[in-house]
């Protein structure tokens, strides 16, 4: 990686692990900047690769997971202008046959600093923050497969922000 980066999303797929989106700082003098970039490390090999897809949008504090045989990008930050951050309600999904994101279905609101994850082929999506409400969201929503859109699964007991979540399917 050329310099430093923070608030990526991280998953595992294909035996590799993947990170997208994020903040980079080139050096002390500029300001941190949203990244599209799509990296992977290749374990077996024992090297990285750089810039192997990018995002539709550069995005931050944005969560991966793979549903469906695909990755998937959920919400995050995204620049609106020069100086301008907001929320997303965006999914993406990877089609790793023709490497092109397809949308999904959008999130009930826009949010950064969820957690995404799959159990039971449901993605979930738990917690996160919409700094323009400047609250934490206090729910878990779920996507069944096929589905059009979310639906809230069960309310979260108290505010969660920046988790972190494993699922295991064994």
């Amino acid at each position: 990686m050329c310099c430093g980066r923070k608030a990526m999303g991280t998953t595992a797929f294909s035996g590799r692990i993947w990170i997208a989106g994020g903040l980079i700082q080139a050096d002390k003098e500029i300001n941190f900047q949203v990244v599209s970039h799509v990296d992977c490390y290749d374990p077996k090999h024992k090297r990285w690769l750089f810039n192997v897809n990018s995002l539709p949008s550069p995005r931050c504090y944005c969560s991966l997971t793979v549903w469906m045989g695909r990755i998937c990008c959920v919400g995050g930050m995204i620049r609106l202008g020069r100086d301008k951050m907001s929320p997303t309600d965006e999914v993406c999904l990877l089609n790793s046959e023709t490497e092109m994101w397809n949308n999904g279905p959008a999130l009930p609101i826009p949010r950064m600093g969820s957690v995404a994850l799959v159990n039971d082929r449901y993605l979930y999506v738990v917690g996160g923050f919409d700094p323009e409400a400047d609250v934490a969201i206090r729910n878990v929503n779920r996507l069944a497969p096929g589905a059009i859109s979310w639906e809230i699964a069960a309310p979260v007991p108290t505010h969660l922000y920046g988790l972190a979540a494993v699922s295991c399917n064994e």
